[in-house]
């Protein structure tokens, strides 16, 4: 439940992002795990709207503990 929070807490902190195939390729899990997260966190202007990468705006490299927040397993 925690890959998709450790794989976005490390692929954001670098400037240029990592490519979309990545989240796959290192967590073993489909990128349909987070697409409504990258969309909300699109929406919002913290990611680019780059389909083949991701990487934090100007604002989501401001607001990165938010960003990565996103990410953490839901709640029960």
């Amino acid at each position: 439940a925690d890959l998709p929070f450790e794989f976005m807490m490390n692929a954001l902190r670098l400037n240029d992002g990592v490519p979309m195939s990545l989240f796959g390729q290192r967590s073993g899990l489909a990128l349909g795990v987070i697409d409504g997260k990258l969309n909300d966190a699109r929406g919002r202007g913290w990611l680019a709207k780059d389909p083949a990468q991701i990487v934090a705006t100007e604002t989501g490299s401001r607001y990165l503990n938010d960003v990565v927040g996103l990410f953490l397993p839901e709640s029960v």
